[in-house]
């Protein structure tokens, strides 16, 4: 079988491995930009102003409403878990709709800036991992809550929040980096270095995060309607 990108890659060690050198073809900067330049202007500027549409909408409404969620997280556990998920939400409309669009206006790829391109995929990454946990978290939160089961305690939701922090973090800095193309107009685990080699460079842990956290909200989800119906025909 073929031989994969190191599935444990802290950000403090993927610049040294030959796969995201560079080098090997031209050191990075914009030779790479005028070799590999595909400017996506209409597709940038749209994802920029859905951005800060989406940001404009927070400063008017968010904020209020986030003000609110912190004052009741203060007394129940499902609006501390909402409060962080708003939080990583803002976050990634930064990263995925106005700093990744300076990638297809200007025609970047990964070897144009590599730190930069870095940072926007990454920051993406992690926060639809951690958005993924969260949400599980919480619609176990208000499962538990619907069967009187009293298992969410201030105390024990804090612990469970650092968990899923821990969570997000680990893929943002600890796993084989995503980066933005340009020309493809989206973000891959592969660099586009050299000959295209697609299957050496994936991230088992995200596919993991996909299939099981996501099927298991959608499973928790499917529940919770359950025990909805279940408690109104009852």
């Amino acid at each position: 079988s073929m031989p994969i990108v190191n599935q444990s890659l802290p950000i403090w060690e993927w610049p040294r491995h030959e796969e995201y050198d560079c080098s090997v073809i031209h050191p990075p900067g914009d030779w790479w930009t005028k070799e590999y330049r595909v400017e996506q202007p209409a597709f940038g500027w749209w994802s920029i102003s859905w951005g800060v549409v989406c940001e404009s909408i927070y400063q008017i409404l968010y904020i209020p409403i986030t003000l609110a969620l912190y004052e009741e997280s203060k007394r129940v556990s499902c609006y501390k878990i909402m409060l962080w998920l708003a939080v990583i939400g803002i976050i990634a409309i930064f990263s995925n709709s106005i700093f990744f669009v300076l990638n297809p206006i200007k025609g970047y790829v990964f070897c144009t800036d590599p730190w930069f391109v870095w940072m926007v995929g990454c920051i993406g990454l992690g926060m639809w991992c951690g958005a993924s946990i969260n949400c599980l978290l919480l619609v176990t939160n208000r499962l538990f809550e619907l069967l009187n089961y009293a298992h969410f305690s201030q105390t024990r939701t804090t612990r469970y929040l650092l968990l899923t922090s821990v969570y997000m973090f680990y893929f943002t800095f600890l796993t084989p980096p995503i980066f933005t193309n340009s020309k493809e107009k989206g973000m891959f685990f592969y660099p586009f270095i050299g000959p295209a080699n697609l299957e050496k460079f994936v991230n088992w842990p995200h596919t993991a995060n996909n299939l099981l956290v996501v099927m298991a909200t959608a499973a928790f989800y499917i529940s919770l309607c359950v025990v909805l119906i279940v408690k109104q025909v009852g």
